[in-house]
């Protein structure tokens, strides 16, 4: 780890040397992150402002700068302030406030794709007028850093998502959040209630289907991790309750984690499966040759939506790589024999209850 004292002698140009010089970045890197809760402070502006401008001017391959502060920038005087900031942008580069949270007391710069980052002793409105160290981040600390900062935003998605506000904090960080497991994996139920005839069959193609072909475009994904809830509206209206289901699908679930699957058409029994893909599939890019119905009937992409037999619309919109780990599973299998362990009151559904003991059983052995 390397240290610099950085003295109220100094002036700009010798304070972003320093940074810059910590902080070298490759042609790759095209996010930069700021994790600053007094960021957007009216005390010093001006040097706070020049001393932003200098570090973005050094980074010109960087296109997008993302700031964590503690502060609501849409409303005034931080909304100024925001602008202040916006204007010392190279021509562009884009800011973007991605997450409002006082959980953060030191200060971050993280370049995203190489995982290099730097920790500060003082806000940038400080930084001319403070006795403060800066030190380089080893890329353990940065992933960590990284596993908060999406663990926050993740949990901030979802408390709002299920109240009906016009804008969500971005959630560009998403694409991290197989840092907020760490290395174990997510175990989950998923439902297959839905055009049973070819998610079964799909299933045992080896993918995991969830509905909404309304959506399944690659394009349409952003648009869903911005504001599913908006989306979802547009269509259905603004009752439609499914959309937790679509959002974990899509969001939640990651490589490696463990899904539980009720059989069909004996739904008191289950399969359990790993996701091995790294991405939920649209079906405007599922690989569909060879895949069929249950009745055999070939599926098939028509340009809108999948289809069987090039005619019926199959309402099927993502989907997952999975594997079989296990199949005819019961409530009362002496394999999961743990389950009486389990306290009968609890107020959870059967299946979460499988998912618990699955989940122990696994990590156990």
């Amino acid at each position: 780890m390397r240290r610099r004292l950085i003295t109220k002698r100094s002036d700009s140009d010798g304070i972003v040397n320093v940074i810059c010089s910590m902080l070298s970045y490759s042609a790759e890197d095209e996010i930069l992150l700021i994790i600053d809760p007094f960021f957007y402070y009216k005390t010093n502006l001006g040097e706070a402002c020049e001393i932003f401008r200098q570090i973005v001017s050094r980074y010109p391959n960087v296109k997008e700068i993302w700031t964590v502060c503690k502060d609501d920038i849409t409303k005034a005087p931080k909304t100024q302030i925001y602008d202040e900031f916006k204007r010392r942008l190279l021509r562009g580069q884009k800011l973007t406030n991605i997450l409002t949270t006082d959980d953060f007391h030191d200060r971050f710069i993280i370049l995203l794709k190489s995982e290099k980052g730097i920790t500060i002793g003082t806000s940038f409105n400080g930084m001319r007028n403070k006795l403060y160290t800066i030190s380089t981040l080893s890329k353990e600390i940065v992933r960590k850093v990284l596993h908060e900062v999406a663990l926050l935003e993740i949990n901030h998605i979802r408390t709002t998502i299920k109240t009906p506000i016009k804008n969500y904090s971005s959630i560009k960080l998403a694409e991290y959040r197989h840092l907020v497991k760490g290395n174990k994996p997510n175990y989950w139920v998923h439902r297959i209630a839905h055009e049973e005839d070819v998610s079964y069959e799909l299933l045992k193609r080896g993918y995991l289907s969830i509905g909404f072909a309304d959506f399944g475009y690659t394009q349409e994904i952003p648009a869903l991790a911005k504001n599913i809830t908006r989306e979802i509206e547009k269509i259905w209206g603004d009752s439609y309750k499914k959309k937790y289901r679509l959002w974990n699908f899509l969001f939640e679930f990651s490589k490696d984690d463990i899904i539980l699957v009720p059989d069909f058409p004996e739904k008191n029994r289950y399969s359990l499966y790993k996701i091995e893909g790294a991405d939920a599939i649209p079906a405007e890019k599922l690989h569909t040759r060879g895949l069929t119905d249950i009745d055999g009937n070939v599926l098939n992409w028509d340009g809108n939506y999948l289809t069987t037999g090039g005619e019926r619309i199959v309402d099927l919109g993502f989907f997952w790589e999975v594997t079989e780990l296990a199949n005819n599973l019961t409530m009362e299998d002496t394999y999961w024999k743990e389950i009486k362990k389990i306290d009968v009151n609890m107020n959870i559904s059967k299946e979460r209850k499988l998912v618990k003991i699955i989940k122990e059983g696994i990590e156990r052995n």
